[in-house]
């Protein structure tokens, strides 16, 4: 792992690394409130580094952990399960994680629910990592309130996604989210995941963030 002041010539020297451009205070400056940009250079990826921290620290307290991704393609979407439950050596394959196709949220919510009938436990919690984005390719089609079918994205995406995020709270499941996004999709975060959610702007906060909202609804749970 390498850090350097932004520039163009830095990161095409190093392109073919990982690269993450950052902001920082500049403490070097007489301008009150000045920042310059540094990009980190590092030959792994470190945002899935800091997922198996944050899946090792719950193995490690006895928390039966599965871990899943999702992405929709060509009108389907498919749940990938990457660890299962009492999978002693899954968490290397957190690893075979990638991002492909589109995000359809709401879809996406319903099939975890079918999944989490399997946990070996009475009460779940299901954290995701999201910008708050849900899209896709395929319209949502006519229902009884909508006899019009609509793009899957902006209101509509998120208004499904947070109709999911409910249904599966009143089926006794927690849900809780770390946001990942831009500054225009938090009013969407908020819409779909309420109080339980956390923002992180860089990725060396995940497991941090995971911590918090983990212990917050593990005291929720126990009462």
């Amino acid at each position: 792992m390498v850090s350097y002041n932004y520039c163009p010539y830095i990161c095409e020297l190093y392109q073919e690394f990982y690269i993450f451009r950052v902001v920082r205070p500049n403490s070097m400056s007489q301008t009150a409130g000045s920042e310059y940009e540094e990009v980190i250079i590092t030959n792994y990826d470190p945002r899935k580094a800091y997922w198996q921290l944050s899946l090792e620290s719950l193995l490690n307290c006895g928390i039966p952990v599965r871990v899943t991704s999702f992405c929709s393609l060509r009108g389907y979407t498919v749940l990938r399960v990457l660890k299962e439950y009492g999978d002693k050596h899954g968490e290397r394959r957190i690893f075979d994680y990638f991002a492909a196709g589109w995000n359809r949220d709401g879809l996406a919510l319903r099939g975890m629910e079918e999944l989490m009938q399997s946990a070996p436990a009475e009460k779940h919690l299901l954290l995701i990592l999201t910008d708050a984005n849900p899209d896709d390719s395929h319209r949502i089609p006519p229902n009884g309130k909508n006899p019009i079918s609509r793009e899957y994205d902006g209101k509509a995406g998120v208004e499904d996604t947070a109709d999911e995020v409910r249904a599966l709270r009143r089926k006794g499941i927690r849900v809780a989210a770390i946001f990942m996004g831009e500054q225009d999709s938090v009013p969407a975060a908020d819409q779909i995941y309420g109080k339980d959610l956390a923002r992180i702007r860089r990725m060396d906060q995940l497991a941090q963030a995971a911590g918090r909202l983990i212990q917050d609804q593990i005291r929720e749970l126990a009462n």
